[in-house]
């Protein structure tokens, strides 16, 4: 069975928000060390070399941005999921059992088959 712990999707929105910080700390010295060597002498590889690192950090940071937008896109949509669903049944909160879903029967939802569109 699969399910989703909504736990474990704001753990991982908060560690992409940490990779980020991480990424741009790194930009930043690249930014620093290139800075630093511009005005030195046959050094026009190594000035290549940090910005091309650089462009690649800013497209991971990017990358990692939009995956964190989406993880947040889907936990508010999720909370607003659970409160039409809380608001429908006039519940303060919905806990879902771990249901097991064979192919003829529906188990593990004791006491809450109510809930369902259809009865079982």
């Amino acid at each position: 069975m699969t399910y989703i712990d909504f736990k474990i999707v704001q753990a991982a929105g908060e560690r992409l928000s940490e990779q980020i910080s991480i990424l741009r700390e790194l930009k930043e010295e690249l930014t620093l060390a290139e800075y630093k060597i511009r005005d030195m002498a046959y050094m026009d590889e190594t000035i290549y070399l940090l910005r091309k690192s650089r462009d690649e950090l800013q497209e991971e940071m990017d990358i990692l941005r939009c995956m964190a937008q989406c993880l947040e896109e889907g936990g508010a949509l999720y909370k607003k999921t659970e409160q039409g669903i809380a608001d429908t049944y006039d519940l303060e909160k919905i806990v879902y059992p771990k249901t097991v879903f064979g192919t003829s029967h529906i188990s593990g939802l004791d006491g809450y088959e109510n809930l369902l569109a259809f009865h079982i």
